[in-house]
């Protein structure tokens, strides 16, 4: 009886992690697919414009590229800083190195 449970319980494990990262690679190609479908729509209707912020200026005004403008470069800063973060968290899970240290070390190289 014992053994035929954990035979089962490792069948069904083993599916599970030959299955989710199937699912999760579904997933992320739609978006994928999703965004070409953009692009190329966008390369046709404004084909000069290399930017988002181009295509918005054009079409809503000074104000809405402004907004724009500040939105972009605050998602950047909020994306790169949490890519700073999660380079230092790695580098100290591995070396036990302090985040703080990790994190100038980063900006200093």
């Amino acid at each position: 009886m014992c053994v035929w449970f954990i035979l089962k319980l490792i069948l069904y494990f083993s599916l599970i992690i030959m299955v989710l990262p199937g699912w999760y690679g579904a997933g992320a190609t739609i978006q994928v697919l999703l965004f070409a479908q953009l692009a190329a729509k966008l390369k046709l209707n404004a084909p000069n414009a290399h930017t988002f912020l181009e295509i918005i200026g054009t079409r809503w005004g000074t104000f809405a590229h402004i907004v724009f403008l500040f939105f972009g470069l605050a998602t950047n800063i909020v994306v790169s800083s949490m890519l700073c973060l999660g380079g230092s968290a790695t580098v100290t899970a591995l070396t036990g190195m302090s985040t703080i240290a990790v994190s100038v070390r980063q900006f200093a190289l």
